[in-house]
């Protein structure tokens, strides 16, 4: 089997698995790419007066920009919403928050104070 097939094969493997791994659609155009190529490594097409292998790349390079091309603003419009803010983000965004909890019949609240001042050593754990 040609070195060609395997490194194309490989290729569609390592895109597809990185494309997996993101949360923003980055390498699936490599992947299209990659098919691509792989086709042309196995038909044994080339081009004019170009090697098998330099059709290939070429072939690789093409159909990724072409997706990238035909794709991206869709995908984008996809991917963008916009940020609805909500009651958390006001409280992270708030260093003076108060929490309010109730346990049992009581109500506590928690509010933040002055920075804990540093304390000396506590003596070493063990029995006294």
């Amino acid at each position: 089997m040609n070195l060609f097939i395997w490194l194309w094969l490989g290729a569609i493997v390592l895109f597809g698995v990185a494309e997996v791994f993101t949360d923003s659609m980055v390498s699936i155009w490599f992947v299209a790419g990659s098919l691509a190529a792989l086709f042309a490594c196995m038909s044994g097409w080339s081009l004019g007066g170009l090697t098998p292998e330099a059709t290939q790349a070429l072939v690789f390079a093409v159909v990724s920009a072409l997706a990238l091309a035909l794709t991206r603003p869709l995908v984008r419009r996809f991917m963008d919403r916009p940020h609805i803010p909500t009651n958390s983000d006001r409280v992270l965004a708030d260093r003076r928050w108060t929490s309010t909890t109730a346990v049992a019949p009581s109500m506590w609240t928690a509010k933040p104070g002055p920075p804990a001042a540093p304390t000396a050593p506590s003596s070493p754990p063990g029995p006294r």
